[in-house]
């Protein structure tokens, strides 16, 4: 009976342990969270609204509440996510545009409010290119209702020309207003605006990318082009006499013209900040009368003008220390005007020029320290009217001139030695320069096709360095030398007779 109890008791022991263990296993299943997810793509059509739905994030837990929040993105502000929904939608609109972006990635957490635990889901939004219509010929809008007008068409392309001009007498309704402009993005010839009387910005442009021709003309209450940043393709840009425009930022995305740039009368520049990614004109550079520039800060990528270059008309560009990385010239070179310019320091790259080469009335110019121009010069030298430059010792790396070499009313020039490397040229005039005593640097020519004139210069008495030319039979109907302090014939530099 005592047996009987004992097995008993001991088949009722094994019973409860082995439901205890099978329970304890079930609370252990019971108190792990299970997250399923997977990978997301979603598509959107470009320019969408701002809080407009993107899709929704697939997940699932089997405790808790599930919880959705964004792990990355661009910039943190692209896209949102509903926290208990999964739900995307657009936060900034600015990324949904096809011609920038095509594609946004990020990362969405997925955990239960019950456990630490969580998991990923990696999405992928593609943006679709929305093609709007074309509109084909050129568009002249001269007024603000012909503007709204022709905004409610919607037109996202212009085969042609877009003009903006509201300057006739018997206008109205000025233009104030381009914001109806919106759908715009390319234009393929001119963007022309001129002789506004109101505008002050040019929002409404903002989503442009390309142009043919950029032209902004005497336009005078107009401060701020920022809303052209989106363009990256452009040939011409012509910026003239805008007196308040303060900044050239909204070109940053170009990285080359193919054709010109004119930056012309405007006043209110201070540097050309903006221009910084530009390496290569492919038409002419010109900058002139811009009142307030200090310095060409801005054209600092600046490696090739195929065209020709021009600074002129500055009362207060002091430098030109930002052209370090300028090479080539194709067309000519000219320095004009620029009255508190020193010297021409930061042109030390600048080793080849084809065409001209002019410097004339730099009030403050030294010396032409900082040119390094080599070989063969295809144009002219012009140095003229320069009137506290003491000597032109830089071009001493030139060493033959296929055109001509002018060295006029220069009042305080002392040194011609620059041109000591020069064997050939076509014609020379060295005229009315005060304080030059001596030919030295001339040592070396050797031929002069149409003229060699020599005039007016008041302390000049040393011819001694044309004994070369002088010894090739320079003709005496070549020699024109007058009105110098000192002026010998050719028989008197034969003779020894060279300076008085």
């Amino acid at each position: 009976m005592i047996r009987q109890f004992y097995n008993y008791t001991t088949l009722l022991l094994f019973i409860i342990v082995i439901s205890c263990s099978k329970d304890d296993s079930a609370d252990q299943e019971a108190l792990e969270v299970i997250i399923q997810t997977q990978d997301m793509n979603f598509n959107i059509n470009e320019n969408p609204e701002v809080n407009q739905v993107i899709g929704t994030v697939v997940a699932s837990v089997n405790r808790g509440t599930i919880l959705f929040s964004i792990l990355e993105q661009p910039l943190n502000i692209a896209f949102d996510i509903n926290s208990t929904t999964g739900e995307l939608y657009v936060r900034n609109n600015s990324f949904f545009d096809y011609e920038n972006i095509k594609e946004i990635t990020g990362k969405i957490k997925i955990s239960s409010s019950d456990s630490d635990v969580y998991e990923v889901s990696s999405i992928t939004i593609t943006i679709n290119d929305v093609v709007g219509e074309s509109y084909f010929g050129d568009v002249y809008l001269k007024n603000q209702e012909e503007v709204d007008e022709f905004s409610s068409k919607l037109y996202e392309e212009i085969n042609g020309s877009l003009l903006i001009d509201d300057s006739n007498d018997f206008v109205i309704t000025p233009i104030t207003d381009l914001s109806g402009l919106a759908s715009i993005k390319v234009v393929r010839d001119d963007l022309i605006i001129s002789n506004s009387r109101s505008l002050i910005n040019l929002e409404g442009l903002n989503n442009i990318t390309n142009i043919g021709t950029l032209r902004l003309v005497n336009n005078h209450f107009l401060e701020d082009i920022s809303a052209l940043k989106k363009i990256s393709t452009l040939a011409n840009i012509d910026i003239n006499y805008n007196p308040l425009i303060t900044s050239l930022n909204c070109f940053l995305n170009i990285i080359s013209l193919s054709g010109a740039c004119n930056i012309v009368d405007s006043e209110g520049l201070l540097n050309l900040e903006g221009l910084n990614n530009i390496t290569s004109i492919g038409g002419n550079l010109y900058l002139r009368g811009n009142d307030k520039l200090l310095n060409v800060s801005g054209l600092n990528s600046l490696t090739t003008v195929n065209g020709y270059f021009a600074i002129t008309n500055h009362n207060k560009l002091s430098n030109l220390y930002d052209l370090g990385k300028l090479q080539r010239v194709q067309g000519g070179f000219s320095i004009g005007e620029n009255h508190s310019l020193v010297n021409l320091e930061g042109l030390n790259s600048f080793k080849s020029l084809n065409n001209d080469l002019f410097i004339a009335a730099n009030d403050s110019l030294l010396n032409l320290d900082g040119l390094h121009i080599e070989g063969e010069l295809t144009g002219n030298i012009k140095i003229l009217a320069n009137e506290s430059l003491l000597n032109i010792d830089a071009l001493q790396s030139i060493t033959s001139v296929d055109g001509s070499i002018f060295v006029e009313n220069n009042l305080k020039l002392e040194s011609i030695k620059g041109l000591l490397h020069i064997e050939r040229l076509n014609r020379l005039l060295i005229n009315n320069n005060d304080a030059l005593t001596s030919l030295n640097g001339l040592d070396n020519l050797s031929s002069v096709i149409t003229s060699f004139e020599v005039f007016k210069n008041g302390l000049l008495s040393d011819f001694c360095s044309l004994e070369n030319l002088v010894q090739n039979s320079i003709s005496p109907s070549l020699y024109d030398v007058a009105w110098n302090l000192y002026n010998p014939t050719i028989d008197d530099i034969n003779n020894g007779e060279c300076s008085n």
